[in-house]
């Protein structure tokens, strides 16, 4: 994924992304969690936002930012209505993640917050600065996503820390 040029990671780019990193940290932190629910978890997050778009956390209005969950809800039943056929094990994947309905889940939507930022940091990207984004704001926005992984949660503070300390990545506030 080459941010330089102002670009973003495509969905399937940030899903590929999220397993991966998912996949690894399980492994490599010998975490008790299920890695094939957690791979299923990665490979539908984003599925319904094919119909009610993405939602950047920073740059999208409140008002855009408020009707997140209606668009999703309403993107799941077009998705159920369109695809009868779609395996119901598919759709119940995309229902359990968004209930937040076990440990896996919740660690998906928490490393799911954090992926972006560790390719802006790999592509020395200037997003969080061109657009004035302190690390306040980054921070409250991950620990909401987070809220349900201690892993993820302190995962994001050490980010968080050594993001800063490599170089100047976050807007500073006066």
């Amino acid at each position: 994924v080459n941010l330089k040029e102002g670009g973003f990671e495509n969905v399937m780019e940030h899903t590929m992304q999220l397993a991966l990193v998912c996949w690894y940290i399980i492994e490599d932190q010998n975490l008790d969690l299920d890695t094939e629910k957690v791979l299923k978890y990665c490979l539908v997050h984003d599925l319904v936002e094919v119909y009610s778009g993405d939602t950047d956390p920073y740059l999208s209005d409140k008002e855009y930012k408020e009707s997140q969950s209606s668009r999703e809800a309403t993107a799941l039943e077009r998705i159920e209505r369109e695809f009868p056929g779609l395996e119901k094990s598919i759709l119940q994947m995309i229902k359990d993640y968004e209930s937040q309905i076990d440990p896996e889940a919740g660690f998906v939507c928490g490393i799911d917050g954090l992926v972006p930022s560790m390719t802006l940091f790999t592509e020395e990207s200037t997003y969080y600065q061109d657009n004035k984004i302190p690390a306040r704001k980054f921070e409250d926005w991950n620990m909401g996503k987070a809220k349900n992984s201690k892993f993820a949660q302190q995962l994001l503070k050490n980010l968080k820390d050594y993001y800063q300390e490599q170089r100047n990545f976050f807007y500073k506030e006066n």
